[in-house]
Formats: structure tokens, C-alpha cells, sequence
């Protein structure tokens, strides 16, 4: 009797030590906690702020900067949304997702402030130290804002 039989665990979530009970899990098949006498192991979910980035990982991994993941679960990291960026690993909230500046935009996932890109409003036009300015009365100003 081996002590058990290995299966393989839902997508996205993991074991994480090898040959409980006398079993041959192989490296995708580990358990992520030993259980106590007469339970069978269990296959459980990454905690917040990690994933299983895989199908058939083996550990969990921080989430990337400009993501994060708010509870544990089998779901993966969410990118930050647009016109916010984060630079921190493993981030378990939005609040870690900062607000481009005024007049700034970035793509979903951005990783820093330097992912934020001006874009003025129609009517304003780019000054050299990244703000947009309202456009002089009369005056004709294109959207220059690249």
C-alpha cells in the first residue's frame, strides 16, 4: 500500500510537499500542507497577493508589479486598473494601485509612474513640465499632447 493515491490538483492551485503518506506525488503533484493522521491531503488555493501562474504549478509566486489579488482562491492576479500603476510584488489590494497624475493615462497592469503618458484634453495643450493649460481664449489648439 502506498498510503494513497496522488491526484492532481484543480488548475491554478497547488500541493507543496513531495511523498505524504508514503505516496510518489511527483513535483506538480505535492502537498501544500501535511495532514493530520487519517486526513487526506488536500490541494489548496494560493493566499492573497500570490498565484499559481500555471495550471499545474508547483508553488505559488508573489503577484507582478502593476497586480494583486485581494483573497485567496485559485483565481489569478488582476492587473491594476487603467491610469493607475504599481510598482509593488505580492499586492493584496487596489489601494496598492496608484492614480496616474492629473492628465495622465496608462494601459490596465502599469508598473510605474513612468507608464503614465500625458494626454490633454481637447481645449488644453502640453507645457513642458507635463501639465496641460486651457487653451487661450480665440486661439486654435490641437490635441498635441505627444
Amino acid at each position: 500500500d502506498d498510503g494513497g493515491q496522488c491526484s492532481q490538483c484543480p488548475p491554478h492551485s497547488f500541493k507543496a510537499t513531495v511523498g505524504v503518506d508514503g505516496s510518489d506525488c511527483s513535483a506538480s503533484q505535492c502537498i501544500y500542507a501535511v495532514p493530520d493522521a487519517g486526513e487526506e491531503p488536500q490541494c489548496l488555493a494560493c493566499p492573497s497577493g500570490f498565484e499559481c501562474a500555471s495550471p499545474s504549478c508547483t508553488n505559488c509566486t508573489a503577484c507582478a508589479a502593476g497586480s494583486y489579488k485581494d483573497a485567496s482562491g485559485v483565481h489569478p492576479c488582476v492587473p491594476c486598473p487603467a491610469n493607475t500603476y504599481s510598482g509593488a510584488m505580492g499586492a493584496i489590494s487596489a489601494g496598492t494601485c496608484w492614480a496616474c497624475p492629473d492628465y495622465h493615462v496608462s494601459g490596465a497592469g502599469s508598473t510605474g509612474i513612468g507608464n503614465c503618458t500625458l494626454a490633454c484634453p481637447d481645449r488644453y495643450y502640453p507645457l513642458a513640465n507635463g501639465s496641460c493649460w486651457t487653451c487661450p481664449l480665440g486661439a486654435v489648439c490641437a490635441n498635441a499632447s505627444s
